[in-house]
Parts: C-alpha cells; sequence; structure tokens
C-alpha cells in the first residue's frame, strides 16, 4: 500500500451567488462569478458543558462532558463591484432603468430659487444643447454669467447677480438615451442566498466545490464610494438547513476528467 500524500491546501476558485425568490427557498439562478477574496466557513467554537464531581476523593473530575455546537458562519467578500455587487451592499432590488432621449422645444418653465441647483426635468440627465429665454422668447439669457448647467445631472443654477429672477422663463434643451439598472436601497432586512464555489487546489489540482442551498446573510462592512483604494465588499451570516437537509454540501474530487 503506497503512502498517502502529504498535501497542503492552497486554493484559486470560483464563486457564484444569488438571491433566493421571495418565499427563501425557491433558487432563480446564480449571478456572474465575483471576484472573491476571501470565503470562509467557521464551525463555530461549541460551547463545552460538564458534569463536575463534588464527591470525596473526587472532587474536581469531569463525569460527563458534552460539546454543544454554535451555528457555523460564513463570510464571503469580493471586489467584483457590478450593480449586483451595489444592490447586496445596500440591500436593494434591481429593476431595470431605460430612458429613451428626446429634444424638448422651450417652454414654460418655474424658476423656485435663485443660486441652488434644480432639475431641469426629473428624472433625466446627460443633457445638451440647454437654451434659456424670457418667456416672450425675446431675451437669451447668457450661461456663465445667468446661469450654469451641470449637463451630467441634468441640474440648473440661476444666479442672483445675473439678469434672471424667481418666476416664469423658457429652458429648451436635450437629453440622452441611456439604460443601466435602478436599486431601491433597504428593501431587505437579511439577503437569502444560493451559494457555489468551485475551487482547485493548487498544491495538487484536485477540485473541492461548496453548494449552500441556502444562507442567511447581510452586509458587514460600509462602501465609501470615495475610497482611495479598490472597494471589498464582506457579507456574513450562515447556512440554513432546508427540509432536514445537511445546511451545506462538500465534494472533494480526487479523480478528475482530462481538460479539467
Amino acid at each position: 500500500m503506497g503512502a498517502t500524500q502529504d498535501v497542503g491546501f492552497l486554493a484559486e476558485g470560483n464563486l457564484k451567488f444569488g438571491l433566493l425568490a421571495s418565499d427563501g427557498l425557491t433558487p432563480i439562478g446564480y449571478g456572474v462569478s465575483k471576484n472573491t477574496v476571501k470565503f470562509e466557513y467557521n464551525s463555530g467554537q461549541p460551547t463545552v458543558k460538564q458534569r463536575i464531581s463534588k464527591g470525596i476523593g473526587t472532587y474536581g473530575r469531569i463525569l460527563d462532558q458534552v460539546y454543544v455546537p454554535k451555528p457555523s458562519a460564513l463570510t464571503l467578500t469580493f471586489d467584483t463591484i457590478d450593480a449586483q455587487g451595489i444592490a447586496q451592499i445596500f440591500r436593494g432590488d434591481l429593476t431595470a432603468l431605460t430612458v429613451t432621449g428626446a429634444t424638448v422645444a422651450p417652454a414654460a418653465f418655474n424658476v423656485p430659487a435663485l443660486d441652488l441647483y434644480v432639475p431641469i426635468a426629473p428624472g433625466k440627465r446627460f443633457m445638451s444643447a440647454v437654451s434659456v429665454t424670457n418667456t416672450g422668447g425675446t431675451t437669451t439669457y447668457v450661461e456663465g454669467s445667468d446661469y450654469d448647467v451641470d449637463y451630467s445631472l441634468g441640474l440648473i443654477i440661476f444666479y442672483s447677480a445675473g439678469a434672471i429672477t424667481v418666476g416664469s422663463i423658457k429652458v429648451g434643451y436635450t437629453y440622452a438615451t441611456y439604460a443601466g439598472k435602478t436599486i431601491a436601497a433597504e428593501k431587505f432586512t437579511q439577503l437569502n442566498m444560493q451559494i457555489v464555489f468551485d475551487g482547485k487546489n493548487l498544491a495538487d489540482g484536485k477540485y473541492i466545490q461548496v453548494d449552500v442551498p441556502k444562507a442567511v446573510m447581510a452586509p458587514s462592512t460600509a462602501l465609501d464610494l470615495m475610497s482611495e483604494n479598490f472597494a471589498n465588499l464582506t457579507l456574513t451570516g450562515s447556512p440554513i438547513s432546508v427540509a432536514g437537509a445537511a445546511p451545506l454540501t462538500v465534494n472533494y474530487i480526487t479523480t478528475i476528467p482530462n481538460g479539467f
């Protein structure tokens, strides 16, 4: 019989996860793999219960000892900050965002206040060709002295030092077509997730697969949107047993087909 190989464990791996349906049980599907910098399983330090002798000559001896397990814990840390990652950290729901661009002819616009930015058209951004005139269209106001525009956000400011006063004017503009995702933040108090980890031990080329049918997770780090470094997002929680099944399964694959 050959000697058992002495091998360590240093893995590369792909991790996928996704939210479960609103019932907290039904899988919807995994998102794309995240660049995961930490996937940690902690079985939890059990509580020790002991029955200690108080008898003469045996005082202090352990008569019985039981380890009471504590819930296991999972920690996921990833630095792929896509829409799904942002949604996870904000505990939000993703919906499609689609805006079809258009050109709006000069029309009545109410100046509510001076020296404050206000939306040109709420819900629209990426502006161009902004024109500002009086209500009769006979006076064209000057950008930079009478007003300024934040073209990216679609905001306009009217200067008290300029010729525009509070009241009605006319504003024309064009806004671009753009699309993305909208995240309704803080919709969930917890994230019911399914997780799968596909790891490969660099020491011997063997695969380890971890499947978590249900994990209850929550963000445990803040997201600094102005950090000087790449952001890491961390989710922590625990695997949950579904219908009495094991809360997670691990496959350690030793016979691997060619090409993998």
